[in-house]
Parts: structure tokens; C-alpha cells; sequence
């Protein structure tokens, strides 16, 4: 802009009034063309489009009033935003935004879901994990078609498929009730208590991915907020540990049901794996939370 600045010193016309800022020589259309003359030339283009996000997308979000004008020219941000627009596509961050929390709402239907039939729901735990399934489908779309976003979208994709295992997770866990229900009827009390430590997670998880439909994410409140999921993580763990104790104090005798065992000790696994999961999302949360300060 500099160079071309100085070059057009006492030039009168729309190059200088937008700073010589001639994007629009620049447009994608080129790159299109050359998907069918070059392919290889466009392949190379696309390749390049993640660093050149990261370079876009810092340009644009540190200029989000509407007063603020482009240095050194009168040029209002918002243009430079149509602009870049036009040359790399719309931003999509709201829709993605929207369909994370609706993707959280879901996961925390499936895990009320799942306590209040103590698993034993297999239709109905399959029929919450499909309709998970399709809102992923469509973040990956919105993910896919977009090149200006606010986070960066190979984090974002993976937070969204981190957050449809928390689902995967709760599936696995009632199929594994229902093939083993006839081992495992007895009622655990700790079983019960590692599946509410569970729907709590999941749904303090809800809370922070709601975060992200916020103008900016506050680090330190993600942080307090994921520190909260940690610790119950912590307490599922512990959960999880005394229980396997119990198991193999109980079935240690000659004669103890072996199969038995092995149907209650996959159970609390699963039950720890889906804390896991949701733990896992919420740092994911947090590392866009720090990227973006």
C-alpha cells in the first residue's frame, strides 16, 4: 500500500480515495480459471488458504467498530470487510456459532435422556445421537465453503467432532447396556453417580460452547468455567477407580460370574471415557479462547 501510495501521489481517482488498494484485481476468479487450465496451480492456491486465513482474519477482527477507517486513507473497515469478502467468501461465524450450541443442547438431551432410563433407552439414547449427527454434517459444510473465520477452521472442526464423541460415547455406552442387560441388573449406586457426574459435565460443557457465539471470549472466565469441568472429571475418575476395587474384590472368589465382571468393568469405562470427551471439548474451547486474545 505504501509503495502504491507513493507512486500515486497528486493522481486523482478511486485507486488513491481507497488508498491504492486495488483488491479487486486480485479476485479468486483467476484461481478458478486455472482449475481447468492448471489444475495443479489451483490445488497449490487452495493449500495456501489456511495461512492466508489466519493473516485475514487477524486484519479483520482487530477492527470492529464502525467508526474505524483503514490507516492512512479515509476508507470506512466495513468496506475492507465487503471486500475481503468478495475475494475469499462470506464469514460464517454466527451459523457456526449456532450450530455448535444446538450441538451442545443436543448432547445434554441425550444425557438427561439417558439418566432418566438408566441407559436402558437404546432406541431413543440412537435416535439423539443421529440428530447429533446431522448437526455435525452441517458444521462441516459450514466449515468446508467458508475461508474468513474467526477461529481457526481445523480447531473448529475438531471441537465440533470432539463434541459429537461426547454423544458417540453416551450411544456406546446404553448399546453396551443393552447387550449385557442381563448381567447388569443389579443397581449400582456408583454407576448412578458417575452417569449424573456425566449430565453435569455435559452440561456446564453447554455453557462454555455457548461461549462462543460471544462478539469476543473472555479467557478468564473459559478458564474458570473449564476449570469447573476438570475438577468433576477428577471426581469420575475416582469414581471410575474405587469402582474397579469393588469389582475385583467382589468377583475375585472361585466360581464369581467372570463375564459378569467384565460387563460392569466395560460400563465404568465407558462412563469415564464420556467425561473424557467432555473435558476434552471444553479445553478445546479454551485453546480458541486463547488464540483469539
Amino acid at each position: 500500500r505504501q509503495n502504491h501510495q507513493q507512486k500515486a501521489d497528486g493522481k486523482k481517482g478511486k485507486d488513491q480515495t481507497h488508498g491504492g488498494a486495488k483488491l479487486r484485481c486480485y479476485r479468486f476468479c483467476l484461481a478458478r480459471d486455472n482449475q481447468t487450465n492448471h489444475p495443479g496451480t489451483f490445488v497449490a492456491l487452495q493449500r495456501r488458504q489456511n495461512g492466508l486465513q489466519d493473516l485475514v482474519g487477524d486484519a479483520v477482527s482487530d477492527y470492529t467498530r464502525p467508526s474505524c477507517r483503514l490507516p492512512g486513507t479515509d476508507m470506512p473497515i466495513t468496506k475492507v470487510t465487503e471486500m475481503f469478502s468478495g475475494l475469499f467468501g462470506p464469514s460464517h461465524n454466527d451459523r457456526y456459532a449456532e450450530l455448535m450450541i444446538a450441538l451442545a443442547d443436543k448432547a445434554v438431551e441425550c444425557a438427561k435422556h439417558f439418566n432418566a432410563t438408566q441407559g436402558k433407552d437404546l432406541a431413543g439414547t440412537i435416535a439423539f445421537e443421529r440428530q447429533g449427527d446431522k448437526l455435525v454434517d452441517q458444521i462441516h459444510e459450514v466449515l468446508d465453503n467458508s475461508f474468513i473465520m474467526r477461529f481457526d477452521i481445523s480447531d473448529a472442526m475438531a471441537l465440533a467432532d470432539e463434541l459429537d464423541n461426547v454423544l458417540d460415547g453416551l450411544r456406546k455406552t446404553a448399546m453396551h447396556i443393552d447387550i449385557y442387560k442381563a448381567l447388569l441388573s443389579k443397581d449400582e449406586a456408583d454407576a448412578r453417580e458417575l452417569g449424573g457426574i456425566t449430565e453435569k459435565m455435559i452440561i456446564r460443557l453447554r455453557d462454555i460452547v455457548a461461549m462462543l457465539g460471544e462478539p469476543r471470549m473472555r479467557v478468564a472466565r473459559v478458564r474458570d468455567a473449564v476449570n469447573v469441568i476438570d475438577d468433576l472429571e477428577s471426581d469420575a475418575d475416582k469414581i471410575a477407580a474405587l469402582a474397579e476395587r469393588r469389582l475385583v474384590g467382589e468377583y475375585s472368589p472361585p466360581g464369581a460370574n467372570r463375564l459378569e465382571f467384565l460387563a460392569w468393568l466395560k460400563l465404568y469405562q465407558l462412563l469415564e471415557e464420556a467425561t473424557d470427551h467432555a473435558n476434552h471439548c471444553a479445553k478445546l474451547v479454551l485453546s480458541l479462547a486463547r488464540k483469539e486474545a
